[in-house]
């Protein structure tokens, strides 16, 4: 996919991934790197066929059916394809509201969105609470917001409505730098190889 291809696909998303923010709180930034790296810039087979742009799972709570495909899961450290059977949206915003709903609700994900004003951090943040079983997610997911700068759509969102306007007093710069040191290394390896 070329350069201009992305950036048309950074800017298709952004508003659901902004209504997201809105009405959860969850970073549109985050959001965004996440529709980019588990939908293959939207080129997937389950995005393109089931408007599944997180690889959300099939559950009871979700009531548009589910649709089978492969999927590559970290078990053990080592990779693995299997079967699983993943939600099926009826539209894409679907899809950004229920991933948005499922980080903001879940109590496994509160640390992270405790850290929600700072994207970078939330990302490592999903890491540490299981959110995906590839041991370099947060990395990807950093690596896709500060590469496109996709901070800059955060900035759209925050108002006085919702949980999107909450802001928490900023950690010192050490908390976040070790929060983020995973991250760092990750940008340093890619750019040595």
């Amino acid at each position: 996919m070329i350069r201009k291809q992305q950036l048309e696909f950074i800017e298709s998303i952004a508003p659901a991934a902004q209504a997201s923010h809105k009405a959860h709180g969850v970073p549109a930034s985050v959001i965004m790197a996440q529709a980019i790296l588990e939908s293959a810039w939207g080129q997937s087979a389950l995005t393109r066929v089931a408007h599944n742009y997180f690889g959300i799972k099939n559950s009871p709570r979700w009531k548009d059916g589910y649709a089978q495909f492969l999927t590559t899961e970290f078990v053990g450290g080592k990779k693995k394809v299997e079967k699983a059977d993943f939600e099926f949206f009826p539209t894409p915003a679907a899809c950004f509201d229920a991933h948005g709903e499922l980080l903001s609700t879940l109590e496994r994900y509160r640390p992270a969105m405790n850290d929600a004003d700072d994207p970078l951090v939330f990302a490592a943040r999903l890491q540490d609470c299981g959110y995906a079983t590839d041991p370099q997610y947060a990395k990807k997911v950093v690596k896709l917001i500060t590469d496109f700068k996709l901070t800059r759509f955060d900035s759209l969102t925050r108002g006085t409505e919702g949980r999107g306007g909450v802001r928490r007093v900023p950690k010192s710069r050490g908390e976040r730098d070790a929060a983020l040191a995973p991250a760092t290394a990750f940008d340093q390896q890619q750019d040595e190889e």
